[in-house]
């Protein structure tokens, strides 16, 4: 367990990972589509911050675009 991920359960631990073709839009699931097409990963962190009588959560995203993967 890491400090301040917004750990719920095993079915949502707080970090999730979403795959796109080089468009950045259509999305490709592992294992029902063609891996090869995947170019883009989005990586999202929920995190939690206790602030005294009210916790903060914040998603925090970011795109990485895979090297030599889909159209250049």
């Amino acid at each position: 367990m890491i400090e301040h991920v917004d750990y719920v359960d095993a079915d949502d631990t707080g970090l999730q990972f979403t795959y796109f073709k080089s468009d950045g839009v259509t999305e490709v699931v592992p294992g029902t589509g063609n891996e090869a097409d995947i170019a883009v990963v989005r990586v999202e962190l929920r995190i939690k911050v206790e602030n005294g009588a009210q916790d903060v959560t914040q998603t925090l995203t970011t795109d990485v675009a895979l090297r030599n993967r889909g159209e250049g």
